[in-house]
């Protein structure tokens, strides 16, 4: 079994940067152009770099936790993979994409645009969780294969339920100190 690669060194502080800016503008919350007040009339007029804040400390947080949970997962579910550092850096910005929809689409009322994100999702995965060999074009048949195709979805779900409570958690946050 392969063991997951590690993002580079410059990931890790990328995160820190944005976890540090984060906690400014949630500390000494300074004003924002009145442009950007203009932007919603829900959000606090005081509020604006307390909502920025809290979108870059849940950004950090969620992917940094995101990618270990699914790391330990796939060596839980004795997962084989070939996943290679570009296979790694694309989920990484998925779920970095995911870490600003999701909690927006709540924000904003649409919450059935997670559901939508989630279909595509699923769709582009679907030949790989069958167990069909996709190099060959035909059913790998193997009930190991079939396992551990199951095994790959159930990882799946996992990771976009925990990506789901992120956002929930993070709209609760906003909702309660950034929403008139």
């Amino acid at each position: 079994m392969a063991t997951t690669p590690r993002l580079p060194q410059s990931w890790y502080m990328v995160l820190a940067l944005t976890f540090v800016a984060g906690v400014v503008l949630l500390c000494w919350q300074p004003n924002v152009p009145s442009w950007v007040q203009r932007l919603s009339d829900k959000v606090k007029p005081n509020a604006w770099s307390v909502l920025f804040g809290i979108y870059l400390v849940s950004i950090t947080v969620t992917n940094f936790v995101l990618f270990y949970i699914m790391a330990w997962l796939q060596r839980l579910f004795a997962l084989h993979t070939s996943e290679s550092i570009p296979d790694i850096w694309s989920s990484t910005f998925v779920g970095l994409c995911e870490s600003v929809m999701y909690p927006t689409a709540l924000l904003v009322g649409k919450s059935e645009f997670i559901a939508f994100w989630l279909a595509i999702k699923v769709a582009a995965g679907w030949l790989r969780w069958t167990g069909i060999d996709t190099n060959r074009s035909k059913q790998g048949g193997k009930l190991t294969d079939l396992n551990e195709a199951r095994r790959h979805f159930n990882r799946f779900l996992v990771g976009n339920a925990l990506s789901i409570m992120a956002a929930v958690v993070t709209y609760g946050f906003l909702k309660i100190w950034t929403l008139t």
